[in-house]
């Protein structure tokens, strides 16, 4: 169709994410409407529904009523020890209380920090050394080590 009124807009395809209800999720606050050195994102909300494929309904304590849509760009999961839980390191004497408990630490192949795990390496026939693999890995990591055949876990 021609004209000078017609707007094309292309469409997005959905990228199947999702949120659940009663879920903890953070808002992104409008560059417009914070100071460069704030954090863009908020402190945490709930959500009360899901209105379509893209936008969620949440509970915020500034409006008595109707509750605010928000579009899923504009919100993001909340872990509450997951930030906290990256920022750990392992000290000496932590590898030494360890050691009875997980074995040697030091004598590894591969070492990966904290949230830095690539579950596509190989990992027959070597000691691996994985810190923390985030919250939301806990479960690929689980079903790497059951689908595989590895010598000690």
């Amino acid at each position: 169709m021609k004209g000078r009124g017609c707007i094309f807009r292309q469409q997005i395809p959905y990228d199947g994410r999702e949120l659940k209800v009663g879920q903890l999720v953070r808002q992104r606050i409008h560059e417009r409407l914070r100071a460069k050195h704030e954090d863009p994102w908020s402190t945490p909300f709930r959500i009360v529904r899901r209105i379509g494929k893209k936008i969620y309904e949440i509970v915020t304590d500034k409006r008595i009523g109707r509750n605010p849509q928000r579009h899923i760009d504009d919100l993001k999961e909340y872990d509450v020890g997951d930030r906290l839980l990256r920022m750990c390191t392992l000290t000496a004497e932590a590898k030494d209380a360890a050691w009875p408990h997980i074995g040697d630490v030091t004598n590894v192949d591969t070492d990966y920090a904290n949230g830095d795990t690539r579950f596509s390496d190989d990992w027959k026939d070597k000691t691996i050394n994985v810190n923390y693999v985030g919250l939301n890995n806990m479960e690929q990591l689980v079903t790497k080590l059951k689908e595989n055949d590895y010598d000690h876990v």
